[in-house]
């Protein structure tokens, strides 16, 4: 059986429910939380923490999802199938795949049915946004082209931004040995929690 993607802001709504919760039952402190996420998850982790007001960790996070379609009009969405054996770092996912890509997209605004710019999270960031880590690979999935829009508007804003742009084309936990250090000592300086120890 395939599942289809939970159409936006299903996904969004579904992370600040989760999270308000755990703040709410069990003693999180929401000002010591990242929202943090790869792929469709970086995605969701920066939308959620506009609501929540939390820093991110966003790996191969896709956002801009209005201008992908503005720039592939005529690419054919295509699903790409993986077996359930297979983890997420071991996907071959080493350059750019446009049908994949398109395919995402239509499952989240089903067919277009949500607005692209009603998906895409760049008119949702404002000075008030808490500072973001965005890593990515110069030729995966997620276009590295995202990353300079995302950061160019984070800067505009005066939002933190902290950039890691490695080589190749690994996308999201294929790349977590080389991104997880420098995210870490992110969390740990935008928390402040050497001091809190």
């Amino acid at each position: 059986m395939v599942r289809r993607a939970r159409i936006s802001p299903t996904q969004r709504t579904d992370a600040v429910t989760a999270v308000k919760r755990l703040v709410a039952n069990e003693n999180f402190r929401l000002d010591k939380l990242v929202m943090w996420g790869a792929s469709s998850g970086g995605n969701i982790a920066l939308e959620a923490a506009q609501l929540l007001a939390t820093p991110t960790v966003s790996w191969s996070g896709l956002n801009d999802l209005a201008g992908f379609m503005a720039t592939h009009p005529d690419v054919v969405g295509k699903q790409l199938i993986i077996g359930a054996d297979v983890k997420s770092k071991d996907i071959d996912q080493d350059g750019e795949n446009q049908a994949y890509y398109k395919w995402l997209v239509d499952n989240l605004t089903a067919n277009g049915q949500v607005p692209y710019e009603t998906a895409t999270i760049y008119d949702r960031l404002t000075p008030a946004t808490k500072p973001v880590f965005i890593a990515n690979s110069m030729t995966e999935l997620v276009p590295v082209g995202e990353v300079a829009t995302l950061m160019n508007r984070l800067i505009t804003l005066g939002v933190g931004v902290e950039t890691l742009v490695l080589p190749g084309g690994r996308h999201g936990e294929g790349y977590m040995a080389d991104a997880l250090p420098a995210s870490i000592a992110f969390v740990i300086r935008v928390l402040d929690l050497r001091a809190a120890s």
